[in-house]
């Protein structure tokens, strides 16, 4: 108990419960309690290199992950435990950060907990799609014949958009700003500009 009020964040309150022997008590039991005890008998069947279910929807995940990843943590695992025991572990612990990742896309109020847990993930990377990684506004559509977009392009313009605020020039002409008059008539006149006479004055 002065391990929880000291260091609240590495001490779990159902580790605490579960040392006292409280958890067995129907008025002290804890969801997450049971959660604990569960992900524990998971580790020594991981540890004796004897395969577990896989990570299920109605389980506490992230207390699932933590017991897991503790284990993983300790001296022994890293060097005494075999490559198979290994695997089988990072197997489950992959297979449970796929389940947490799933739940987050759902739940943003879950996301922001993942947030907090040291070193989340481990071994899951998320399959990144073109659709994640690009964004379709971003990319200038083609014309079609007619100076028409597409209807796929026409869709993501915005409302107030005005087809002739479309740049029209051809490759090799100066770039001419929506609104802007060319230079020729720009002074009035909508002719050329009148040749300026030389003088002797610097």
């Amino acid at each position: 108990m002065f391990l929880k009020e000291k260091f609240p964040e590495e001490v779990e309150t159902e580790q605490v419960l579960d040392m006292f022997d409280f958890a067995q008590s129907k008025k002290f039991i804890k969801e997450g309690t049971i959660s604990l005890r569960a992900a524990e008998a998971e580790n020594e069947m991981l540890l004796q290199n004897k395969p577990v279910q896989d990570p299920e929807d109605y389980e506490d995940q992230i207390v699932h992950w933590k017991t897991h990843v503790k284990a993983m943590r300790q001296w022994s695992y890293k060097n005494r435990a075999p490559a198979e025991v290994k695997k089988l572990m990072e197997e489950h612990v992959m297979a449970t950060e796929m389940l947490m990742v799933e739940y987050a896309v759902k739940n943003p109020a879950f996301a922001e907990l993942l947030v907090g847990l040291q070193g989340f993930p481990l071994f899951y990377v998320p399959q990144m799609t073109p659709e994640d990684t690009i964004d379709p506004l971003m990319i200038t559509p083609e014309p079609m014949p007619g100076g028409e977009l597409p209807p796929e392009a026409q869709e993501a313009l915005p409302e107030d958009f005005a087809p002739e605020e479309m740049a029209t020039q051809m490759p090799g002409e100066p770039t001419v700003e929506p609104g802007i008059p060319p230079l020729d008539q720009q002074n009035g006149s909508g002719g050329p500009l009148p040749p300026i006479e030389p003088t002797s004055s610097i």
